[in-house]
């Protein structure tokens, strides 16, 4: 179990909308205090993440404000994930979201058993095969139609510079 949490806007995010963040990742500890990690995209299509291997109350005090400073008036998407490791050891390696080649950074909650062009087995956090499968496959269409397991998914394309959301009905998302 995890939790994916996040914001957008046509405009840089404010600091009260930063700090509603704050709090939503903190809340989304009760899905997962395992790691904590964040995505995000600047109103120049600059995309950047940070994730470790800590509780969410540790990475919004440590790790999120260096981040936010280093983008400071310029995030248009801000996007966050708590884990609680099912699948492969706690440590940052394991932590989301994952970035495959530069093209796919991805945030994933659920599980993956099986998924077009990779061998989930051979990763050892089954999320990451997932990441990969997006990344070896331009249409996501492609990768969800053969995709068997639980997702919620959020990720950014850095080829195509969209931000795209996935889920099937094993997981629930709520957006408003």
């Amino acid at each position: 179990m995890c939790g994916l949490v996040g914001g957008f806007s046509g405009s840089p995010l404010n600091n009260n909308e930063i700090d509603i963040f704050s709090n939503l990742l903190y809340c989304s500890a009760l899905r997962g205090e395992d790691s904590t990690g964040v995505m995000l995209v600047t109103e120049d299509g600059h995309f950047d993440y940070f994730k470790a291997a800590v509780t969410p109350s540790e990475f919004i005090c440590n790790q999120l404000p260096p981040l936010v400073n280093k983008y400071k008036n310029k995030i248009t998407g801000l996007f966050g994930h708590t884990r609680l490791a099912t699948v492969g050891k706690i440590k940052h390696s394991n932590s989301h979201p994952f970035l495959i080649r530069k093209e796919i950074m991805m945030m994933h909650n659920g599980n993956v058993q099986s998924v077009p062009s990779v061998n989930v087995k051979e990763f050892e956090v089954d999320s990451m095969a997932l990441a990969h499968s997006l990344q070896k496959n331009e249409n996501p269409k492609d990768v969800f139609s053969g995709f068997t397991g639980a997702a919620c998914v959020l990720w950014f394309d850095m080829r195509t510079k969209t931000f795209n959301v996935f889920r099937n009905s094993e997981r629930p998302l709520a957006y408003h």
